[in-house]
């Protein structure tokens, strides 16, 4: 009974996780510019390579870092 507890379990964020992929990927692929959908996709390697901690700080550090670029260019322009 323990056994397919787990399995269910391990199933569900399984299913979870193929959801929230295709909602960061597949899903904004038409709804943010191409800056910022490089931006979530590295956000996601960092993640997948590295530590689930290591790719929040790096997502922070690139968002920071594209935000000050948008805003740069904004007031350049």
């Amino acid at each position: 009974m323990r056994a397919l507890a787990v399995m269910v379990v391990s199933a569900l964020i399984f299913v979870l996780g193929i959801d929230l992929v295709k909602e960061a990927i597949w899903d904004t692929r038409h709804r943010v510019s191409k800056p910022e959908y490089i931006t979530i996709a590295s956000i996601m390697v960092a993640m997948t390579v590295w530590d689930f901690v290591i790719g929040v700080l790096f997502g922070i550090i690139v968002s920071c870092e594209h935000l000050l670029r948008k805003s740069f260019m904004t007031r350049t322009s």
